[in-house]
């Protein structure tokens, strides 16, 4: 979610909030890259002193599917506890 407008009046308000999702997609042994780009359109009301939703629409804006076609061969990132995001965020762990 990015570049989220808010506009207030009173108890009633209205935001947009753009959204981007990149799913990815394996088949026939080629990987493809999928790109989404939604915005969120949400009108909000105050009720017993409490916001919430009262109603939501969403705009597609653009999506596109293609195949991944990798710019190297390097590949430091793993899908399992040998990545090196685990060694660096793993702050419950002594160190040494």
């Amino acid at each position: 979610m990015t570049n989220i407008i808010l506009a207030l009046d009173g108890d009633w308000s209205a935001s947009e909030a753009y959204h981007m999702a990149l799913p990815g997609l394996s088949g026939d042994s080629q990987l493809y890259d999928i790109t989404v780009r939604d915005r969120h359109l949400d009108q909000w009301s105050k009720r017993e002193g409490c916001w919430g939703l009262h109603h939501q629409a969403t705009v597609r804006d653009f999506d596109d599917i293609r195949p991944v076609v990798p710019l190297s061969s390097a590949r430091g990132g793993r899908r399992n506890l040998d990545d090196p995001s685990f060694a660096v965020l793993n702050v419950a762990k002594p160190r040494g």
